[in-house]
């Protein structure tokens, strides 16, 4: 997952500033979630035009 690759990414922060390391790390988690939330937004979109077309094509067929 995008969010874990970058929070790896930024662990060895940590050894030159404890404080800027506690911030980004903050500041990854939070992009994370909205990352996850814009994510789940995007897979109800899809799943409701899903949905939607194959109840057309259903209709169709009768």
């Amino acid at each position: 997952m995008f969010c874990e690759i970058n929070v790896i990414k930024y662990n060895f922060l940590f050894l030159k500033s404890p404080q800027y390391y506690l911030n980004t790390r903050l500041t990854m988690v939070l992009n994370c979630i909205n990352i996850l939330q814009i994510l789940k937004q995007i897979d109800l979109i899809i799943t409701k035009s899903n949905t939607v077309e194959h109840l057309n094509y259903l209709n169709q067929k009768v």
